[in-house]
């Protein structure tokens, strides 16, 4: 559900061309990255996912793991600073204009789940 949400959040990003979150997006997102914080790194998504994001596209693949190694280098760099985190979840919606980031947002929700757990 989480992977929802934040697609959804970052299909709204794009197609209102904001470059900040609105309040309920902001609240979700910060309540996300606390949780995202004390998770753990979920592992990287299989090759099968990767091509089905990219419409089996080598080159889109390619941007789809950068984006996702982009977004498991931010969760792990913000250990314990959700404000941080949240700033660079921003940050890489922004990327939109570099598609996919499917992969990267499945990293983000991941490890807010994951953080549920602890």
């Amino acid at each position: 559900m989480i992977h929802l949400i934040v697609m959804t959040v970052a299909a709204r990003l794009s197609d209102s061309g904001a470059t900040s979150f609105g309040p309920i997006e902001q609240g979700f997102v910060d309540a996300a990255a606390e949780r995202a914080v004390a998770g753990r790194l979920s592992p990287e998504a299989p090759d099968e996912w990767a091509a089905i994001v990219a419409d089996h596209q080598p080159a889109d693949i390619i941007r789809a793991r950068e984006n996702e190694t982009a977004m498991r280098t931010a969760i792990y760099v913000s250990k314990g600073d959700r404000k941080r985190l949240a700033s660079l979840y921003l940050v890489h919606l922004m990327r939109l204009g570099r598609p996919p980031i499917e992969l990267g947002v499945w990293q983000f929700a991941s490890a807010a789940m994951n953080g549920g757990r602890n």
